[in-house]
């Protein structure tokens, strides 16, 4: 293995390390470029590698597999969630580094051959950030429901303070009500007529 400084990597070809200080000690990278390379590699595993519900699932797939804690959302965060609930991802051997023409760049190697897309090298001269997560739906599901903010108050209404009076719908309601004619009575009069009226069984 080459002694020589970080100039001594060959453009093209990829090195494998276990840790950070087997690269480091290596001297064929700097040491901030085995650091930043192992940093990177660690949060795109984090970020990019996939969940299964059950180690046996994972290791069929992966071979290598950790278990990770699964924190609940915020919006999921209620007093009957589980709170200890468990994912299992893959484990990483280690760390692959090459050298390209954009600079050093790396990413996280696991026990199985995996596809470039789901792992791709990342240049180590940037800090890696975990990929856009889904933004929150803006608009309500049901257009039909208008959300809070946007109901108007119904405006203010003076209490009704005129006389009133009773019509009947039915023109033989009251008796001597005629059908070219409306029978008209007070509130006063509808009271005293329904508390005289006969019981009927």
């Amino acid at each position: 293995m080459a002694v020589a400084g970080a100039s001594v990597a060959t453009s093209g070809k990829t090195y494998f390390f276990a840790t950070q200080e087997a690269c480091t000690a290596s001297r064929t990278f700097t040491a901030r470029e085995c650091a930043a390379a192992f940093i990177n590699a660690k949060a795109q595993l984090e970020d990019r590698a996939p969940r299964f519900e059950s180690s046996g699932d994972c290791r069929l797939r992966f071979r290598l597999c950790e278990v990770r804690w699964i924190e609940p959302q915020q919006d999921e965060a209620l007093a009957y969630a589980e709170t200890d609930a468990v994912a299992f991802m893959p484990m990483a051997l280690g760390v692959e580094l090459i050298k390209t023409a954009r600079g050093v760049e790396a990413a996280p190697t696991l026990a199985v051959d995996t596809p470039t897309k789901l792992f791709p090298y990342f240049p180590v001269s940037l800090t890696y950030e975990a990929r856009m997560s889904l933004q929150p739906r803006t608009e309500p599901e049901n257009s039909a429901i208008l959300s809070a903010d946007r109901f108007e108050p119904f405006s203010e209404r003076q209490p009704f303070t005129g006389a009133t009076t009773f019509i009947p719908a039915a023109l033989g309601a009251i008796e001597g009500a005629t059908n070219g004619s409306a029978s008209y009575e007070t509130r006063e009069e509808r009271r005293a007529r329904l508390k005289n009226a006969p019981f009927v069984e």
